[in-house]
């Protein structure tokens, strides 16, 4: 009985800290292709989420603060920080409800991709002067209608998990404008 008490417990437990995931870290953490575990995002008190710098293949990809961006569209997340490549600033945004649907294929031994495809842009970028402020509205600069989530191979089955859990709590999948 004492067991049963302790296993409910545990379930009850794992069920709502899965459920209390924020659309933040949840997009980020699919952004990132997995590779940055819910447990290393810090949330903020504005509702942000920061990730930490970390080493994807053999690219080091910079700290990032995660944003939801209000608006028509909704369902936008922005990823914002230093370009490691110019002494600039870099905004990513991921627009979600843009998505038709979704390829797959492996890149190699260790890491997958998923391609995230639409008929309206679903990724844009817009580079900053250092020192900027992340940009508060949808930005419509360097947009491309696939978006490609790359992750070591053993995070992609979290990936998916999450790409579910993000459009049945979240967003919604965009309607095909076109047959073909």
């Amino acid at each position: 009985m004492r067991t049963s008490f302790f296993s409910l417990a545990a379930c009850y437990f794992l069920v709502t800290a899965a459920q209390a995931q924020t659309f933040e870290q949840t997009a980020a953490f699919i952004v990132l292709g997995g590779d940055v575990d819910l447990s290393r995002m810090k949330l903020n008190l504005d509702g942000s989420v920061s990730t930490p710098q970390y080493t994807s293949g053999l690219n080091l990809t910079p700290s990032q603060t995660w944003t939801s961006i209000s608006g028509e569209e909704g369902c936008v997340v922005q990823g914002f920080g230093p370009n490691l490549q110019t002494n600039q600033q870099i905004a990513v945004q991921v627009h979600f409800n843009h998505i038709v649907g979704w390829k797959s294929g492996e890149s190699d031994a260790q890491r997958s991709v998923v391609w995230a495809v639409g008929e309206d842009p679903v990724f844009c970028t817009q580079n900053l002067p250092n020192g900027s402020s992340a940009p508060a509205a949808v930005i419509h600069t360097n947009c491309a209608n696939e978006f490609d989530i790359a992750g070591n191979n053993l995070n992609m089955d979290r990936v998916g998990k999450a790409i579910d859990y993000l459009f049945s709590k979240y967003c919604h999948q965009a309607a095909r404008k076109n047959a073909f």
